[in-house]
């Protein structure tokens, strides 16, 4: 097995505001340019819903005792609190500073009589109301759009939570673990991807049952759920984009305490609650179970949570880097997770490292087929300790593939088919598109009918 090469820099990495830059030195041929990276939790409750405090007390604690960068409460839509809503995003305001965002939102939650996974929904001041309670469906094609429609400056951004299995949540079978949806996947995630762009593979402990004049323990160790991260692959395979972040869904006062697990956001520009949201919205994050490990994943300098047109047949350039700046004897190994979307078959390992250690880049290059729909992350497994992280995937995606200057060169269609495609991707063409002159003839499938299952690239030419 190909083991790629890695290399050591000199004062990459520098400390800006409570984030980490990093900063390309002389000799680096990757594109971390001025990203920052910022550690914080998206997922937890106050006395808005079913947690204790007030809201302006929880983002206090997440600064102060925390050292988090960023907070989220996420109050249940259907558990009214000590505190209404609009006090929750009064004190979010009130909270952000350069050093900190406070984010606000609503965990839509399904009742244990109709089952459901649950989704945090950032932004989004309009309590979700009790009738729309399971109604997955009516949340994704009518409620969120008509919200984003009458307040053009919020950006709202999704997130499974929780994911023990993508066919049921508590027991319950539902396609996704969303009702309304009676099996259908091609539509449920044509409604719900533009909307989810994240998933919890770390999350809790609640203590929600625990009392309310009681502190839990510091800085316990947390490692990814199993389920969930199954969960997260399965999604992946079904053609979701979703990205890695580790929560912990405290329900007591422990904002940021509780555990060393954090999701890591990566942010080009000003630290503030515009642009971390549109980072979270593109993805570009990962989930830590160390609460400071620096981490940068790319892919031909397209940086973790990437969609690449497709480049043809050619082989593509991987970079991974680690830093952690209080582990200075830290050891990983990468591992390289492929999967081509739609094929069936989850993402598995397809090529791993040596030993790298803290402050070094491993490089590798990978072989991509033209009209081929694939994903690749990376797992940061360290040696000898139980701290990991999981980056986001980079799609390279058929159907993002630029058309020629002089428009789509026109191809023999021997058959007369109307529409061709690779049968390692979900993606179709009309027949003189100029991605299916990139396709090996071993690979090409011609179709007389749009294919079901599979769906059109959308810069396609139509005849």
């Amino acid at each position: 097995m190909k083991r790629g090469t890695f290399s050591v820099y000199g004062a990459v990495v520098l400390i800006s505001c409570s984030g980490f830059l990093f900063s390309g030195a002389s000799g680096d041929n990757d594109s971390r340019g001025e990203w920052n990276i910022y550690f914080g939790n998206l997922h937890s409750h106050s006395g808005g819903s079913d947690g204790v405090g007030a809201p302006a007390d929880a983002y206090k604690w997440a600064k102060d005792e925390g050292k988090l960068d960023f907070l989220c409460l996420s109050e249940h839509n259907h558990k009214e609190g000590d505190y209404t809503l609009d006090q929750v995003f009064s004190a979010a305001n009130s909270a952000t500073s350069s050093k900190f965002v406070a984010l606000a939102g609503q965990e839509y939650s399904t009742l244990p009589t109709s089952g459901g996974n649950h989704v945090n929904i950032y932004d989004l001041s309009a309590r979700i109301p009790g009738d729309l309670n399971n109604n997955y469906r009516q949340i994704f094609t009518q409620f969120l759009g008509d919200y984003v429609n009458s307040n053009p400056n919020r950006i709202v951004v999704c997130q499974f939570n929780h994911p023990e299995s993508i066919e049921h949540d508590y027991g319950i079978v539902a396609i996704g673990g969303f009702a309304n949806y009676g099996g259908n996947w091609p539509e449920f995630v044509n409604n719900v991807d533009p909307w989810v762009s994240l998933i919890a593979i770390i999350s809790g402990p609640s203590d929600s049952n625990m009392g309310r004049d009681v502190t839990p323990p510091r800085d316990v160790h947390r490692d990814v759920d199993p389920k969930m991260k199954r969960s997260w692959h399965e999604y992946l395979e079904k053609g979701f984009h979703l990205s890695p972040v580790a929560d912990q869904d405290n329900h007591s006062q422990s904002w940021g305490t509780r555990t060393t697990a954090r999701t890591a956001v990566l942010i080009q520009g000003a630290f503030n609650k515009e642009n971390l949201l549109k980072a979270l919205k593109a993805g570009n994050c990962y989930a830590t179970e160390d609460k400071n490990l620096q981490v940068w994943f790319e892919i031909d300098g397209a940086v973790m949570g990437s969609r690449i047109a497709d480049p043809g047949e050619k082989e593509v350039s991987v970079t991974v880097r680690i830093d952690d700046p209080d582990e200075t004897d830290s050891q990983y190994t990468i591992h390289l997770y492929q999967d081509k979307v739609g094929d069936g078959e989850l993402p598995d390992i397809v090529e791993s490292s040596d030993v790298v250690k803290t402050g070094e880049t491993w490089r590798t290059s990978l072989q991509h087929q033209a009209g081929t729909h694939e994903l690749f992350f990376a797992h940061i497994d360290q040696e000898n300790s139980q701290d990991d992280a999981w980056t986001a995937p980079i799609w390279i995606d058929p159907a993002l593939a630029p058309e020629s200057e002089g428009g789509p060169e026109i191809i023999t269609n021997p058959g007369g088919e109307q529409y061709a495609g690779s049968k390692n991707s979900n993606v179709y063409h009309y027949y003189n598109c100029k991605v299916v002159q990139q396709i090996k003839p071993e690979n090409l499938v011609r179709y007389s009918t749009p294919p079901s299952g599979k769906r059109l690239h959308q810069n396609c030419p139509v005849e």
